[in-house]
């Protein structure tokens, strides 16, 4: 990828993706250099508790890039990786956990301009790992989970594929530094994180 300069798509192993989330991303990039220069992350998830597909399967919303908002299936190109790395002291000694929360704070005090972002109102991308760490109930099945995602893709498969993209609002949620949670201070682990960025392009 040495020379590379197109999107990267960040999934993590318990996300489940919509068959027309690489075309949306396509898409939301053409849209960004339109009607959003200074976008620097697509987010093709959102974590909205009510979906509607007839209404927003081809509607972004923009704002300011929030990590417990629009953390689920980012995008971004080698500028802004570029701009993290310049920041990777910053991130590696923030004490906390959470490297979304770790980038927030990157955004607010060492990135310039605050990251924004544009974000699918429609989610490509779902969240089926309900066992783990942050997991408050006593149910673990993530089968079940994937069946109702499933379900609900199916039964919007008209919606998707989108011929065309439009800005469909802008978000209203105030950014704010996070307060770091720790258990990232320890020596080793950050000497470790500040080892990955030596040499990286």
């Amino acid at each position: 990828m040495k020379n590379y300069t197109g999107l990267v798509l960040l999934l993590e192993e318990d996300y489940y993706v919509a068959p027309d989330v690489i075309t949306i991303l396509q898409m939301m990039n053409h849209l960004k250099k339109k009607d959003c220069k200074d976008c620097r992350m697509l987010t093709a998830g959102n974590y909205d508790k009510t979906q509607s597909y007839s209404i927003n399967s081809g509607k972004v919303e923009l704002g300011h890039w929030i990590s417990s908002r629009h953390n689920m299936g980012m995008a971004f190109n080698r500028d802004l990786w570029k701009d993290i790395k310049k920041c990777t002291s910053e991130f590696c000694n923030f004490d906390d956990y959470n490297w979304d929360w770790t980038l927030q704070h990157l955004s607010m005090k060492c990135i310039p301009d605050k990251v924004k972002v544009m974000k699918m109102k429609a989610t490509r991308v779902f969240h089926i790992g309900e066992c783990g760490v942050h997991h408050k109930g006593k149910n673990c099945q993530p089968d079940n989970k994937k069946k109702q995602i499933e379900t609900q893709l199916h039964s919007n498969k008209q919606h998707l594929f989108p011929n065309v993209l439009s800005v469909g609002g802008q978000s209203k949620f105030k950014l704010r530094d996070p307060k770091p949670n720790g258990g990232w201070g320890d020596k080793r682990d950050r000497e470790l994180c500040l080892s990955f960025a030596k040499g990286q392009v």
